[in-house]
């Protein structure tokens, strides 16, 4: 079958991975091998590379870093060093579906939720950070079942929370 494309993300379903083309790097596409659960690149003229040991990460604007989950935190890596930091530090909670905000480079969006509370048929609450870890914030207490959208101007997030659409501004809540 053809595969799904969907913005500039593109699903394979008979190859079992999920593609998106990399921001920063034109012509790169990246992608994650779900039964290995790995994110790999590969550009035009090369073989693919393994750069994140962890499915579905996301990767900055500028194609030079990756957000990924590891052990239920979410964790930033350079791609050119390897280095990893370990941004959450949140052993009761649970984090995933990390988002670069490109208008509002110092926040990221991910969803979380608390042990107790699991993921269950939700994708948790919205939850804000800063890249470096700083400011770790649950804007909604209840959770929702589609991820957040975020506003191009970099102020506002959209979000889906106890069966009605909401609007969170940075500014005032």
């Amino acid at each position: 079958p053809n595969p799904t494309v969907c913005g500039n993300r593109t699903a394979h379903p008979t190859a079992g991975s999920w593609a998106f083309l990399s921001p920063g790097r034109a012509g790169v596409l990246v992608y994650t091998d779900i039964a290995k659960n790995e994110t790999w690149q590969i550009a035009a003229s090369s073989s693919p590379e393994k750069i994140v040991p962890a499915g579905y990460a996301s990767l900055s604007p500028q194609g030079d870093q990756a957000l990924f989950v590891e052990n239920d935190d979410l964790v930033l890596t350079d791609l050119a060093s390897g280095q990893k930091t370990n941004l959450t530090h949140t052993p009761e909670r649970l984090e995933a579906g990390s988002l670069w905000w490109p208008a509002n480079p110092g926040v990221i969006v991910f969803n979380s939720a608390s042990l107790e509370q699991g993921w269950g048929m939700s994708s948790g609450q919205v939850t804000l950070a800063g890249v470096d870890g700083s400011e770790y914030r649950v804007i909604e207490e209840n959770p929702g079942f589609a991820g957040p959208a975020l506003s191009p101007e970099g102020g506002t997030i959209a979000y889906d929370a106890g069966d009605a659409a909401w609007l969170y501004s940075l500014e005032g809540g």
